[in-house]
């Protein structure tokens, strides 16, 4: 029964008792009274009336009102979309909203009074959720503080929800249960974005990290926030310690306008902008070449820095070097092809009435000996052309190479003296190699004549053998040579010397290509020179294997 029924009830009792009970005394004890005790009767009757009347009306009014907010309460969170529920302290559903409900495909009227044990018993497909919602249930009242933690449903089809669950402990004021909250948000969308970043984090970190190209980004004053780990292939240096330096000190001073420029251009343009050809530094110092691509980094409207990829093309330059060395040695065997021969005849010639003269003139004439130094260069030009005129039979024997080196040595001395040069061969245990002897004294003579020629005091000649290759140095403290001469080194008719014709050392790269060998000159202005041969070893040394 209502509490407005048993109002009613109890005012219709109340009136019946005071109507029969009130006449029924006047009647009995005071009957000269009975007409004037009717008249107070009927004044208070209709005043207890009227206060019942007013607490009537106000209870109701107040039945009303808590009505009203009960159904603003259950409209505001059946409009919730998350999972909220009310749970006393035994853990009874008392209300859940809508979202609850039809999430658990429970009657909206069934569940109230049940537990979660209950619950799992008749929704056996939810058992594992409910079961697990107990023990997160237990947990919060064990803590006594509001706890959160994810929760995954699976749905009958299939589809997995992920709820960030919120659950809130009440407390009587003994201490005692009284009641839980529960909210749950879907995060099932924000977790699979999430997992979506993530994995796209993880792509990009693979193409990052494995990008045959050196890949660089930049803040907007140019210096670097991050480099891939191709960045220490290319150019040595150490990829972390790079970071927060400037990009553009990792770049040759000749191409700095260029880049800034490039980087200018980018940050105004905001588009992809080509700079091809920029010299990096490389830790050795040898020479690095790429061709780079800058693009801007934008988020969310805003330009915050510049990513690029820089393409190693230093194999390619030095492919298409070798290959005009390689016409122009073309060009030059085509020329000594068809003059070598017929300069040499007249040579001769020359050579000869030049000496008869000198022979018969009673006073040495200094003209004579003149002419004969210039036809001695002539024959030498002519001699080097015709190593490169045509390729020639070469035979390749286990050869000494410390006798070689020796022979060079003992055979170079004398013309070094005469230049002011001393020269010394640290002479170790004999070295074996494969090689023409005649090619390889070729070699040593046009790379140590170069040494004497280069102003040298000094000039030491050594041999070391390393991982299967031996390695002869010869290192002079003349002259040096500038880093744009260096380019250019065994380029035909290139010469450093005011006479020279650049042959010498053509012919020089060709032996040691020849010899499956490489050449590496290291130089500077007023330091000196040092030229490293490398050759492949025999494996069979002198006297052990």
């Amino acid at each position: 029964m209502s509490g407005k029924r048993k109002m009613i009830a109890l005012f219709i009792g109340v009136s019946l008792i005071w109507v029969i009970g009130t006449d029924y005394l006047l009647l009995s004890w005071e009957p000269e009274l009975y007409s004037f005790y009717q008249k107070i009767k009927g004044i208070f009757f209709i005043i207890a009336t009227s206060v019942f009347i007013y607490v009537l009306l106000t209870k109701s009014e107040k039945i009303h009102t808590l009505t009203e907010e009960k159904e603003k309460v259950e409209t505001l969170i059946n409009s919730i979309p998350d999972f909220i529920s009310f749970k006393d302290g035994d853990g009874r559903w008392i209300q859940s909203n809508t979202f609850a409900l039809e999430l658990f495909q429970i009657d909206p009227i069934d569940y109230i009074g049940k537990t979660n044990s209950q619950l799992a018993e008749e929704k056996p497909f939810f058992k594992k959720t409910f079961l697990l919602a107990n023990e997160t249930d237990e947990q919060t009242w064990t803590l006594r503080k509001t706890t959160r933690h994810e929760a995954i449903v699976t749905l009958e089809n299939g589809e997995q929800k992920i709820f960030d669950t919120t659950k809130t402990p009440l407390f009587t004021e003994s201490g005692e249960r009284k009641a839980l909250i529960v909210v749950g948000r879907d995060i099932t969308e924000r977790m699979k974005a999430k997992q979506r970043l993530e994995e796209s984090e993880l792509r990009y970190k693979a193409l990052f990290d494995h990008s045959p190209e050196l890949v660089y980004m930049v803040d907007l004053r140019g210096n670097i926030t991050d480099l891939n780990p191709h960045f220490m292939h290319v150019t040595g240096y150490d990829r972390v310690a790079s970071i927060g330096e400037p990009f553009i000190s990792f770049v040759d001073e000749r191409d700095h306008v260029r880049l800034k420029l490039t980087f200018y251009q980018v940050i105004t343009s905001r588009e992809v902008v080509q700079c091809n050809e920029i010299r990096m530094k490389h830790q050795t110092g040898k020479k690095v070449i790429v061709n780079c691509a800058s693009l801007p980094v934008i988020i969310n409207g805003e330009l915050v820095g510049i990513t690029g990829y820089a393409h190693n093309i230093t194999p390619m330059m030095e492919a298409e070097e070798k290959l005009r060395t390689t016409e122009k040695l073309a060009v030059v065997g085509e020329l000594a092809a068809g003059i070598a021969h017929e300069i040499r005849n007249p040579l001769t010639s020359l050579r000869g009435f030049v000496q008869l003269f000198q022979a018969e003139s009673k006073e040495e004439n200094p003209i004579h000996r003149i002419m004969l130094e210039e036809l001695e260069r002539i024959n030498m030009i002519a001699s080097e052309l015709l190593i490169l005129s045509r390729p020639h039979d070469i035979f390749f024997s286990k050869t000494n190479v410390t006798n070689v080196l020796s022979d060079v040595i003992h055979l170079l001395t004398g013309e070094a003296k005469v230049n002011g040069v001393s020269l010394s061969f640290k002479k170790p245990c004999p070295f074996y190699l494969y090689g023409d002897k005649n090619q390889l004294k070729q070699l040593f003579i046009n790379v140590i004549k170069n040494a004497i020629e280069a102003s040298a005091s000094t000039i030491t000649v050594s041999t070391l053998a390393l991982d299967g290759r031996l390695k002869v140095k010869v290192e002079d403290d003349g002259h040096g040579i500038s880093e744009e001469r260096m380019e250019r080194l065994g380029e035909p008719f290139f010469s450093q010397k005011d006479k020279g014709t650049g042959l010498g050392l053509t012919v020089s790269y060709k032996i040691v290509e020849q010899h499956k060998g490489n050449i590496l000159y290291e130089s500077a202005v007023g330091e000196g020179t040092i030229v490293h041969i490398t050759f492949p070893l025999v494996k069979e040394r002198l006297g052990q294997k």
